[in-house]
């Protein structure tokens, strides 16, 4: 699995895609590091790397 593979190991995901529950999962938060565009809520910054980046 190429989740576990990387160092580090990414996760892209926008904002809408927070705070939802899935019945899957590919590794623990702190394992990787999320890019996304500007997150309203900070709560993920305290588990893992957070890259907020421009959306153009």
């Amino acid at each position: 699995m190429a989740w576990g593979s990387s160092r580090p190991s990414y996760v892209l995901a926008d904002p809408s895609k927070f705070n939802l529950t899935a019945p899957v999962s590919f590794g623990a938060l702190d394992q990787g590091e999320i890019i996304t565009t500007k997150l309203e809520n900070g709560h993920y910054k305290k588990y893992t790397k957070i890259w907020e980046v421009d959306e153009t």
